[in-house]
């Protein structure tokens, strides 16, 4: 029962037995002193056994599951056999035997640390009433004695249940800031164990400082869940990690979700049928669940089912957004959970959040050196290609330029032009992107003739004579960075080259307030679940084993200048053609 192991509930459960048998003590006791009045063998007889069922009664008291009462008790009895005593007119040894009697009694009922602080008020209660008959019995008349040890034995009993109630109320404070410290000593040894578990990393650790957490909170469950979105049943509490304790191993709490198709979800919850706990980690707040507090619903059931009674969330942050969650559970009885218990759940929490928090910078670093290795493996053999032309063509030209003809000499020189120019788009282009990672990147935008400029960049020969090339144009004027539009388009036409099919159709199309510049062709275009990764910087709109390889900066780098000049770089199928449209802002005539 829960009353055994909380001091503070025995208290409210047992509070009217504890009260009616301190007035049985009371009474037994005021009998005892009316007892000792009575002269000769029958008045002892009757002392000695109401003391001893006094005696008895202390005995057993630890018997009654109520400790905080044997401090009252036991000084309630000290006053009653000092007044006894002092009518008795006992001897020395029969006090030191009570107060013997009084000491052993409060050793064996209670801690020592209490038994030291009772004893020796204990026995000034018994030796004070002999020492007042000591000092006025001879003057006193014969009935003083009695009349004496009746108002002493009183006054005794008045003063003693306050004082009792005092020193009762010091045990319980001593006792519940002991039960502060021991619990605050164990919530900071267990953010120790935590902090130094995911310092180290890896699922050990982190089942380590579940661990830790479970011990310190003495809850049945302690589990860590991140945020997944699911196709049909959205927001989801996905199951990373989870400890329970050996008792409650059997426990499934996260497998019991099935969808509408009839799909159990093994590891997920979907906030849906949470929303205790939604309301309040959305707002990266703390969320409390009381399964008997639930209102009947798909909720209350899942808790019940899984035989979850009380359960502590606390939101884990990362990059300041809501990343997932840890929590506690408790089977089969309610918690109330604690502020030390949120405090230290939330601190962990923190610590978790630090803890993914690293990861992704250490997922994002690998990621960083991955591209850069790839970048410098493109980059290589991007320019592998035409500086071995250009390499080859010289030295011919060196070695041998004698043994050419005009013809063949002009050839060369345009081959060397051409791959010189290839190579020097592609620093042009690497010197863009780095200017734009520190914000330098510049356009310079006036007005521009775009079908001298569509023919200016046609004739560099970017599309080789096997390929069909159909040109759709039109006399208009944009205002845009030329330089920058020719980057665009050399960029849009090697790709077509490149990866489109074998017919090519370049248009202008005057569209109300801006002007756009199609680049099209006839390939299959980029699969669907690769177009957004063919905008991204060193992304790829293809695949990579089996299509030439290329940088992955043209794309990007051509959005991000046509956003500079004003206009957009859009990417669409239409009726079986790949397209691309460069939008730039007009220039009314």
């Amino acid at each position: 029962m829960p009353f055994l192991r909380e001091p503070a509930d025995a208290w409210h459960v047992l509070d009217p037995v504890v009260r009616r048998w301190h007035r049985m003590r009371q009474v037994v006791g005021l009998l005892g002193v009316a007892a000792a009045v009575v002269p000769g063998p029958l008045g002892d007889t009757a002392w000695l056994g109401l003391g001893g069922l006094v005696g008895f009664t202390d005995a057993t008291l630890s018997l009654r599951g109520h400790r905080p009462s044997v401090l009252r008790s036991l000084l309630l009895d000290a006053a009653v056999t000092g007044v006894a005593l002092t009518v008795l007119r006992s001897s020395p040894p029969t006090v030191v035997a009570w107060i013997v009697y009084l000491a052993v009694l409060a050793v064996g009922l209670m801690p020592l640390r209490d038994a030291a602080r009772l004893v020796p008020v204990g026995a000034a209660w018994v030796v004070a009433p002999v020492v007042a008959r000591r000092v006025w019995g001879p003057a006193a008349a014969p009935g003083f004695d009695a009349a004496m040890a009746i108002i002493a034995g009183v006054l005794a009993l008045v003063v003693i249940v306050y004082l009792g109630d005092a020193m009762e109320t010091l045990v319980r404070r001593d006792r519940a800031a002991l039960g502060v410290l021991d619990a605050r000593s164990r919530h900071q040894q267990a953010l120790v164990l935590c902090s130094r578990a995911l310092l180290r990393g890896g699922d050990v650790a982190i089942d380590e400082a579940l661990e830790a957490l479970r011990r310190a909170t003495g809850a049945h469950q302690v589990f860590v869940d991140v945020n997944v979105n699911h196709p049909t049943e959205g927001l989801c509490a996905r199951v990373v990690h989870e400890l329970l304790d050996p008792a409650f191993e059997e426990r499934e709490t996260f497998d019991l979700y099935v969808t509408a198709d009839g799909e159990r979800l093994e590891g997920m919850l979907p906030y849906h049928v949470l929303p205790t706990s939604y309301a309040g980690l959305r707002r990266l707040r703390p969320a409390i669940v009381q399964t008997d507090e639930l209102p009947p619903g798909p909720e209350r059931r899942l808790y019940e089912e899984s035989g979850v009674r009380s359960e502590l969330n606390v939101p884990i942050v990362v990059g300041g957004r809501w990343h997932g969650s840890l929590g506690l559970g408790v089977f089969d009885e309610r918690r109330d959970w604690t502020p030390r218990d949120v405090e230290l759940l939330g601190t962990a929490a923190d610590m978790f959040g630090s803890y993914y928090e690293r990861a992704q910078d250490r997922e994002r670093l690998e990621e960083l050196v991955e591209a850069k290795d790839e970048l410098i493996a493109s980059v290589s053999h991007e320019l592998r290609t035409p500086l071995s032309v250009i390499v080859g063509l010289a030295s011919e030209l060196r070695d041998r330029g004698d043994e050419f003809g005009p013809e063949e000499r002009a050839q060369f020189v345009e081959l060397i032009a051409t791959h010189s120019e290839e190579m020097a788009d592609l620093v042009e282009d690497l010197l863009a992107k780095a200017a734009d990672a520190h914000g330098e990147l510049v356009v310079v935008p006036e007005v521009v003739a775009l079908d001298e400029l569509v023919a200016e960049v046609l004739r560099q020969r970017l599309v080789p004579d096997d390929r069909s090339l159909t040109v759709e144009t039109a006399v208009v004027k944009a205002w845009a960075d030329p330089g920058r539009v020719r980057q665009i388009l050399r960029n849009l036409l090697t790709n077509a080259v490149r990866y489109g099919g074998p017919d090519l159709v370049v248009r202008i199309l005057p569209d109300g307030h801006v002007v756009a510049v199609e680049v099209a062709d006839d390939g299959e275009g980029i699969p669907a679940d690769r177009v957004a990764e063919a905008f991204e910087p060193f992304g790829r709109g293809h695949d990579r084993t089996t299509q030439t390889q290329s940088v992955g900066l043209g794309l990007p780098l051509s959005v991000r200048l046509a956003e500079l000049m004003g206009g957009a770089l859009v990417y669409r199928r239409k009726e079986g053609w790949t397209v691309f449209r460069l939008e730039l802002p007009r220039v009314e005539e």
